[in-house]
């Protein structure tokens, strides 16, 4: 899985930080990085240990870290919510992911919980 990153940056406030991934038709999300202001504040989550709607975890495509990634988003009521504890701070959100037919749009959704 040749994996492509799309980074924004989020400011947090100390404590659960959930993130909604809903994207278009095609992509095979791996994972999400929080790069914090040192290596310690750093956070990885693979997008297979969230809470899926409408997707499913596989492993055909070679590439991916965790046991797998998250596939079959082809639905506007799909999506992949991540939920990560984090110290307060500036963190750049990355999402991995592979898109097999070409590049695609994607809505990131962040809140506090």
């Amino acid at each position: 899985m040749g994996l492509l990153l799309r980074t924004v940056s989020y400011a947090v406030g100390s404590g659960r930080v959930r993130l909604v991934i809903v994207v278009l038709t095609g992509w095979l999300v791996n994972s999400l990085t929080a790069q914090g202001q040192t290596p310690a504040d750093s956070i990885r989550v693979e997008a297979e240990t969230g809470t899926l709607t409408g997707v499913s975890v596989a492993t055909a495509t070679a590439g991916y870290s965790g046991r797998g990634y998250v596939t079959g988003l082809d639905d506007a009521a799909d999506k992949i919510t991540l939920t990560f504890t984090a110290k307060a701070g500036l963190y750049e959100l990355a999402v991995g992911y592979a898109s097999p037919f070409g590049d695609k749009g994607i809505d990131l959704s962040t809140g506090q919980k």
